[in-house]
């Protein structure tokens, strides 16, 4: 949070979280539904990621950046264009990494909104844009279901840490999957395989670590390679009383706010970024 700024996706009609993995809940324990559960995530994204993950792919094939499939998004931007039709509205959309175009389509029955949307959607204003990509005539563009103009400035600078976040995050899921074939490979189907002799073991807590050490080691350690994560009771059991429960749970916050771990599917579990 800056400044008083909600920069969560979920503030938006309920989206839900930026990451893959903080969608898996909508898929229940089911690995298809948590797929789809992350295709309709809401991702945060620049222009520049946009148009390469466009050029990369056919214009008939799902659109995904690291790996992971992006039905809706967002990006932040500075309008340097601006077109209306009796249909539509067309912007161009700049945010410091490249230019975009943008459609929304206009709602007739509503004058005196749309009337008020362009007004604060003019050239020179700073907008964040919620949409899905789409084909038109071989082509494929963002067709927003929303816009709204950016008040606080910290926003623009938030929404550049979530890109980072999220790329980073899901950048590490694709390679982990890649792993995973080769590793079954080498390691047969045990889930309880020994590691191989390049990858070092996850460290066990120590005791006379502090609180955040010793619920880190947890969360790294065999247990927080499962898709769900650790649970925070798990985490308490695993620590035998050196820790009260609401240390503990202090210490997961303090995790997760400083970006070493994410909620998977539910507040109370949660996996370390670094896996």
């Amino acid at each position: 949070m800056y400044g008083g700024y909600d920069g969560s996706a979920s503030q938006f009609a309920g989206q839900g979280g930026f990451t893959a993995g903080q969608t898996a809940a909508a898929g229940g324990a089911d690995g298809g539904a948590r797929s789809q559960g992350r295709a309709e995530s809401l991702v945060p994204l620049t222009v520049k990621q946009l148009k390469e993950s466009i050029d990369a792919s056919n214009v008939d094939d799902a659109f995904k950046v690291n790996g992971e499939e992006v039905h809706n998004l967002t990006l932040l931007g500075k309008i340097v264009k601006a077109n209306d039709s009796s249909t539509s509205l067309m912007y161009t959309i700049d945010d410091g990494t490249g230019t975009c175009e943008v459609k929304i389509w206009v709602d007739a029955d509503d004058a005196d909104g749309q009337n008020q949307n362009k007004a604060e959607w003019k050239v020179g204003a700073y907008v964040r844009v919620y949409g899905h990509l789409r084909a038109f005539q071989g082509q494929r563009g963002v067709i927003a279901f929303n816009m709204r103009p950016v008040t606080d400035f910290n926003e623009i600078t938030y929404h550049f840490l979530e890109v980072v976040y999220c790329n980073s995050h899901n950048a590490s899921r694709a390679a982990t999957a890649g792993a995973a074939p080769a590793t079954a490979a080498m390691g047969g189907d045990s889930a309880y395989a020994a590691p191989s002799a390049g990858a070092p073991a996850a460290a066990m807590p120590a005791a006379g670590g502090s609180a955040n050490d010793q619920v880190f080691a947890i969360f790294n350690g065999p247990q927080g390679h499962g898709e769900s994560g650790v649970r925070v009771d798990d985490v308490v059991t695993q620590l035998n009383g050196r820790f009260t429960e609401a240390q503990v749970r202090e210490s997961v916050e303090h995790l997760v706010n400083e970006g070493h771990l994410y909620s998977t599917i539910d507040d109370d579990h949660f996996k370390s970024t670094l896996l």
